[in-house]
């Protein structure tokens, strides 16, 4: 996707929406109370040392637990607790449902364009459009359920962060702000090499999808022809190219993973370093030095999580987008060159229908009446599946010349084609 959020996801695949809507009101009221317990226990903890260090008690005291105050504030921080608690159990379990109404929506809305797309282009396709429906969708999920929740909270938690840290200390806040570009940075640089590895690993999973299949149907035959010796090369050659993709996205992750972790870390050091000094020359005091320092992290771990978690949904992302750009056409089939009637028999007149190897079939006429037996023949490639797609009206109005009279109430049974009136 071109986007981290792709517009059109948004709009043909309406529960994302309310996943959207449904993260981002949970993600406030968690950050709420992240950041209101970050504040509880640092005011507990500056509380507790100060008074520890000008009583004339020995150091292990616990007369501090007599001091209404302290209880007080800690009665809050546990309650604070368990309010983020419940949110976050309640906001898993709401999430889990919305991903799953997304993804099965997203699989609905792409079996049905398929179904008004040209039966022979989407055959021709037909191993890539397996691996997207069904590995695929299945690694989508990754990007509802990690990415976008990441995603939200780097616009919410990181920004309320940063306010909080510049309502203590406006110092660590300008430092925080200065390093924190830094993750995207370097997330963009791997990101980018990422989505070329998945790119690939989609082709060669596609590819080695469609070889199975051709294999697995033609098995018979190459069993009688004693020629199964090189089939079972070219899988192997394409599990080798498989695997050396995978591995390669897989390091591209670990990369990521570690120059993330190394720069949050770095920019956390970086403003601990910057209070410590300060504590020491008395420029800063304890109780926002404290504060400061419990919710830093909140600043760049959203950030972090959006570059880990998008390598985790970079192959449902691949999958997605060839969805919806599939969804998004207008459709092919209408059928609108058929004419329906009351009457019985098929009367085919001038039938041309072009497709990838020319006109095949070139201006046949057909004649078939209730109880006879027609048998439409002719060499592979001749065109006779294409004739049973028109008459059913599945190929596209522009593939197709000529006129078409037929029942209204025909079939079509498969594997042996028959049309049948009634």
């Amino acid at each position: 996707m071109a986007a981290p959020v792709d517009p059109a996801l948004l709009r043909l695949v309406p529960p994302v929406r309310r996943l959207i809507v449904r993260t981002g009101a949970f993600q406030a009221l968690s950050t709420v109370l992240v950041m209101a317990r970050g504040v509880l226990i640092g005011t507990v903890a500056a509380t507790v040392i100060t008074r520890t260090a000008l009583a004339d008690t020995p150091p292990d005291s616990v007369s501090w637990l007599g001091d209404s105050r302290i209880m007080v504030l800690l009665l809050i921080l546990c309650a604070v607790v368990l309010a983020h608690a419940c949110v976050a159990g309640v906001a898993r379990r709401e999430q889990s449902r919305a991903v799953g109404a997304s993804v099965d929506k997203l699989r609905e809305a792409t079996l049905t364009a398929l179904g008004h797309r040209d039966p022979r282009e989407v055959e021709e396709e037909a191993g890539r459009w397996r691996h997207v429906l069904s590995r695929g969708m299945e690694d989508f999920r990754p990007y509802l359920s990690q990415f976008l929740p990441a995603l939200i909270a780097a616009c919410i938690s990181t920004p309320a962060a940063l306010a909080t840290i510049a309502y203590f200390d406006w110092v660590s806040a300008v430092f925080a702000l200065v390093t924190l570009p830094l993750i995207p940075v370097f997330m963009i640089l791997i990101g980018t090499l990422t989505a070329q590895h998945t790119r690939r690993r989609l082709e060669v999973t596609a590819g080695l999808g469609q070889q199975l299949a051709d294999l697995v149907g033609g098995a018979p035959t190459l069993r009688a022809l004693r020629r199964t010796e090189q089939p079972q090369a070219n899988v192997s050659l394409l599990g080798e190219r498989h695997t050396a993709a995978t591995l390669g996205v897989l390091r591209l992750a670990f990369l990521s993973s570690f120059a993330l972790e190394f720069i949050a870390t770095l920019s956390v050091a970086l403003v601990a370093v910057s209070i410590g000094l300060r504590l020491v020359a008395g420029n800063i005091e304890l109780l926002p030095a404290l504060v400061v320092l419990i919710i830093v992290p909140e600043v760049f771990n959203p950030v972090r999580t959006v570059g880990s978690s998008y390598h985790a949904a970079a192959d449902g992302m691949e999958s997605a987008q060839a969805a919806l750009h599939l969804i998004a056409q207008p459709q092919q089939m209408r059928g609108g060159y058929r004419e329906l009637t009351s009457g019985g028999g098929i009367s085919v007149r001038g039938l041309s229908i072009s497709g990838r190897d020319g006109i095949r079939p070139s201006n046949l006429n057909l004649q078939a009446l209730p109880g006879e037996l027609v048998v439409l023949a002719g060499p592979n490639g001749a065109g006779k599946s294409s004739v049973l797609l028109a008459l059913l009206g599945q190929l596209p109005d522009a593939a197709v010349e000529g006129s078409l009279a037929l029942p209204a109430d025909i079939s079509y049974l498969p594997p042996t084609p028959s049309l049948l009136p009634g």
